[in-house]
């Protein structure tokens, strides 16, 4: 799989957004990383939207995508919390 992507919002230290501009086996995908302050700490928030050709074969393929996409987001996550804590 090949995907070009335009950053579409960048705050340093607290906001990433980019935009698939082109590429293959896709129609659409874009993600946002965002971390906030909070008392307690930091919250970061992930959000991702893709889109995937091919009618009912490609919602099919969407549906297993968003979950291995849900997995190696906790992945990150769990890596990125062991990272900030020691």
């Amino acid at each position: 799989m090949k995907l070009n992507f335009q950053v579409e919002e960048w705050e340093a230290n607290k906001k990433l957004a980019f935009k698939m501009t082109s590429g293959n086996l896709v129609k659409a995908y874009q993600q946002t990383w965002t971390i906030d302050s909070i008392p307690s700490g930091s919250r970061f928030t992930f959000s991702e939207r893709f889109e995937i050709p091919y009618g009912f074969i490609g919602k099919l393929i969407e549906s297993l995508g968003r979950r291995g996409s849900e997995a190696t987001l906790g992945e990150i996550l769990s890596r990125l919390k062991s990272l900030a804590e020691s």
